[in-house]
Parts: structure tokens; sequence; C-alpha cells
């Protein structure tokens, strides 16, 4: 079910076959509506099982190719942290506190045109 204008996105590491065995996973629950039915276990073992191989696999895979591929695996790293680094609320030189990112914005430019800037001595 697609809804129109949104696209789905899917990990990196999702092969075909997984995509497969979730199908099989989800058709397989629909059909029994039971998740101890021994099909639905069957296919609930399988689907996880590939789904761990897959992703090992796939960080194996970027583990040893970092040397030509320094930027994926920054990438696949930076997406895996649980927190975001921000700025935060930055005081000026008078001491007032800033509350929208235009003053946080015009606060770091004015810094750093003081830090940057050539004076003449």
């Amino acid at each position: 079910m697609k809804v129109s204008g949104t696209k789905k996105l899917k990990p990196v590491w999702l092969t075909t076959k997984c995509v497969r065995l979730l199908d099989k996973k989800r058709k397989t629950f629909v059909k029994y509506t039971d998740k101890d039915h021994p099909a639905c276990v069957k296919a609930n073992k399988l689907a996880s099982r590939e789904i761990r191989k897959a992703r090992k696999d796939f960080e194996r895979k970027l583990a040893t190719d970092i040397k030509f591929g320094k930027k994926s695996f920054f990438a696949y790293a930076k997406s895996k942290a649980k927190c975001t680094v921000s700025a935060g609320p930055l005081i000026d030189s008078a001491g007032n506190i800033s509350q929208t990112p235009e003053e946080n914005i015009e606060e770091f430019n004015g810094f750093f045109a003081s830090v940057f800037t050539k004076e003449n001595t």
C-alpha cells in the first residue's frame, strides 16, 4: 500500500530475500492469525534469521571495505547513533540568550567574523 507522493524508506542492508521472507511471514500470520501456530513460528524464525544474516553481512562488507569507502562506513555509523548534536542557546557579548535559530546564526557569524578577520596592526 503506497500513499501518493511518499516513498517508504528501507534499511540499506535489507536484501530481496529478506523482503520475500517478511512478506511470507505477514501472509502466514494473516492466514492463521495465531502467532503460536507452527507455520507462523517457522516463518518468523526464517525471517529473523535472514534479517540478522543480511545485517551482519552488510556490516562486515562495510568494515572490510573501509579503506576504499570511508564515507559510506561513517554515514552508516552516524545513522546508528542514538543522539544528535546540535548547537544550544548561545549567550552574546551583552549577556542575552539567543532564542531563535536566526539569533544563533547571527551570533556564530559575529564570532567567526571576529576570529577570521585580519586587523590592521
